[in-house]
């Protein structure tokens, strides 16, 4: 939460939809069910990847009964809404209705420094081995296409804790489990949902592209967890939540709160009005401040000056060899892991940008 982005606004909207569902089936009324396919199309909307759950989630509706199955048609029709108004809006601004949709698939095609410049960026990554294996692995750990995503995965302090938390915990209950149980049906979605995202949609397998994924886990360890203690295992379910709750805290602790630098991006900026322009991603860590957000964004040909939020020193910058002059920075991470805050502009503030 420190580092706003749209996997998190994906989840929010997809927590809604399950906490819908949960409610249709519990009362049998459509109307949450017509919510609930609504908050998932919303997902969609946030982040395509969220389509995947539809052919995960598809299976389940045999397990309901049947009483309550027309549920799913209405919840489909929820799924529809946004989806459709969203298509007549690009059709009518933009002549194309799969615009938004035509675009998400795309961006693979986007060359990106995570990603190794051998893998062809003209063919589809959809189950594609070179792309599965072409990102740079997150924990720096390389190793066979099949195993790599998901082993770094499972080492990322980000994330693996809970994962390995929630698998330990569904090994320690496994007798008591059928395949019919919810725990089991949410590790077996989980499970769905990673290799296709890993294998199928062959996205960069970083942790924060399986939050869904993060709170299927949490869910777990909860559950299970208290089951756990109630059956006299305290010190078993204690050690967990105690490993748990000191790596999230070491790992919260080295995320770097980019609201630090938004007052002093603005001080600077407000100091030479007119003259300060801001690069993109600057802007959107920033965004929460008003001023920031009102700045033209980087290339601007009558601005001389720009601020950019640097993870690293500032000469790493892009910025930097267009504005080859540091004029201050200013550091808000630790040591070894840098953030600076820092303003560049051109030698001759009177000469255009260099293109």
């Amino acid at each position: 939460m420190l580092q706003p982005n749209v996997e998190t606004v994906e989840l929010a909207w997809l927590l809604g939809a399950a906490w819908a569902a949960r409610m249709a089936l519990t009362r049998s009324d459509a109307r949450w069910a017509l919510a609930a396919g609504f908050l998932l199309g919303i997902a969609m909307q946030a982040r395509m990847t969220s389509l995947v759950w539809l052919p995960i989630l598809a299976p389940a509706v045999a397990l309901v009964p049947r009483g309550q199955r027309r549920l799913a048609a209405v919840a489909m029709l929820g799924v529809v809404l946004p989806l459709l108004a969203e298509m007549l809006l690009y059709w009518r601004l933009a002549g194309d209705p799969l615009l938004s949709q035509s675009l998400s698939a795309a961006h693979t095609k986007i060359a990106s420094s995570e990603l190794a410049a051998t893998v062809d960026l003209t063919q589809s990554p959809l189950f594609n081995p070179a792309y599965i294996g072409g990102w740079s692995p997150a924990m720096d750990v390389p190793l066979h296409w099949t195993v790599q995503g998901v082993v770094n995965l499972l080492i990322n302090p980000q994330m693996g804790p809970a994962l390995i938390a929630a698998l330990v915990m569904l090994g320690s209950a496994r007798k008591s489990l059928t395949w019919r149980s919810p725990e089991t049906l949410l590790a077996i979605a989980a499970t769905l949902y990673t290799g296709a995202l890993i294998y199928g949609l062959a996205i960069d397998p970083k942790a924060r592209m399986f939050l869904p994924v993060a709170a299927i886990a949490a869910g777990l360890v909860g559950k299970l967890g208290v089951a756990s203690w109630q059956r006299g295992d305290k010190l078993f379910a204690g050690a967990l939540v105690a490993m748990l709750l000191a790596t999230g805290i070491m790992e919260t602790g080295k995320r770097f709160d980019f609201g630090l630098s938004r007052d002093v991006a603005a001080g600077w900026a407000n100091e030479r009005p007119g003259q300060v322009a801001v690069e993109d991603a600057t802007r959107r860590f920033l965004t929460f401040n008003a001023d920031i957000r009102a700045l033209p964004v980087w290339p601007a040909a009558d601005r001389p000056r720009v601020l950019v939020l640097q993870i690293g020193e500032c000469h790493e910058a892009a910025a930097a060899k267009a504005y080859p002059v540091l004029d201050r920075s200013a550091g808000f991470g630790p040591p070894d892991d840098p953030l600076n805050l820092c303003e560049f502009s051109r030698a001759n503030p009177a000469a255009p940008p260099p293109r």
